[in-house]
This record gives structure tokens, sequence and C-alpha cells, in this order.
């Protein structure tokens, strides 16, 4: 089965929209609206489904008010309904599975963790069985770690979900490179982040596309 994610509106709530203006912000609704159009036209070209996808913003970070959490993911659930979407995606997040299942449509939910958990020592196990059991259709990992890392982690939720007698599937979203020296943050614990792509094959570019390596405004392993 193939899938389009609509991504774009995985972070267009009219409270996370901060760099834009007041009246743009007001139609963040437009802007999801849009993002499931495009989505459904090219689905419909082909064997597609369309994924309504809900992710973290630092909004949510600032409180642990429970109400007013699931309240925000309802603001951009209401237009993935309206939409009609195939399925929800929902990243990071319990909250969130509890109000995508109000939909009555599958919840993929994922996290960003590799076999050492979360940043509050919660196992990768323990993470897939509280996202079963909070209603999620399908659990997984995404977004941070290469593909052994990942598939070791599936393992590790694989194995909780069988202990808890559970049956949801799981997915897995890796990154497309290795990296067997990150910590919990994945990527983002490296030296070299961000990386500089372009720098690291410079004999495969063509003279004048790119700056050449010297010019490059940071230094291997700044961080900036």
């Amino acid at each position: 089965m193939r899938w389009r994610d609509k991504k774009v509106t995985r972070q267009a709530c009219h409270l996370s929209l901060k760099h834009l203006t007041a009246k743009q912000r007001q139609q963040w609704e437009a802007v999801n609206t849009a993002a499931c159009d495009l989505a459904r036209e090219v689905a419909d070209k082909g064997d597609a489904l369309v994924a309504g996808g809900i992710c973290r913003t630092s909004l949510y970070a600032h409180h642990k008010d429970e109400v007013r959490i699931k309240k925000l993911f309802r603001l951009q659930l209401e237009i993935f309904a309206r939409k009609n979407v195939d399925f929800l995606i929902a990243e990071y997040f319990e909250h969130a599975v509890e109000v995508l299942k109000e939909s009555g449509e599958p919840v993929a939910a994922t996290m960003c963790i590799g076999p050492e958990g979360d940043m509050h020592g919660v196992t990768p196990g323990e993470c897939a069985v509280k996202l079963v059991k909070a209603g999620a259709s399908v659990v997984g990992v995404n977004c941070r770690f290469g593909p052994w890392t990942s598939l070791k982690t599936m393992s590790l939720r694989k194995e909780a979900r069988q202990a808890a007698e559970l049956k949801a599937p799981l997915m897995v979203w890796s990154l497309g490179f290795h990296m067997p020296d990150c910590g919990k943050g994945g990527f983002l614990d490296l030296p070299e982040y961000p990386f500089v792509l372009q720098c690291w094959s410079p004999e495969l570019q063509p003279d004048g596309i790119f700056k050449r390596t010297p010019e490059k405004p940071t230094t291997w392993g700044s961080g900036t």
C-alpha cells in the first residue's frame, strides 16, 4: 500500500505560526485546507492515501494542561475530518492519539526515540504499549536515527507489544544515513550537526553549483 503524507499541515495551528503576521495567522485554516486539497489531488492520480499529520510545537512544552493541549489538537483535527483524509498521523505524543481517535479514522503514532528510550527514561517498549492503549492503530519510530538503530528500537517495541498481548502493527520512518554514535537525541547529538551535505563530496559537484568547501561559513563540528 502506498500513501501520501500531507506534511504541510504538521505544525499549522493558529497558535504556532508565530513567524507570520496577525492577518496571516488568521488564515491558518485556509493553509491547512489547501494542503489537504493538494495532497488529495496528488493521491487521486494514483493508488495512494492522504494522511493528516500533526506534530509537536514548542507551544506544548510550556505547560502540561491536558485540556488545553487537546483543544489545540482538535482545532487541527476539525479540518482533517472535514476534508476526509484517509488516516491520521501523530508524531511524539499521547494526548494527540486520544483526540485523533475521536475522528473514527485509523491513527498511526510514532516517536522519535532510539533504543535508549526518551529523555525522561521511558523505554521504547513502554512507549509502544502506552500508545496502543491510548488508541493508536499503528505505532512506530521516526525521524532521528539511522536504519539499523531504528530496527533495533522496533525490535524492542515488538517484544513489549507481544508481552502485553497487543496486536497493533508497527511502522518505522528511518533517516537515510547511518549514525551509530549518536545518543538519545539522534542526529541532533552529533558534533557534525547541522550537516553540510554539499561539503562532503565536492568531487561530485560540477564547478560553480555550490561554494567551494573553504568558503563555507562554518567549521566542521561547530554545530552552527
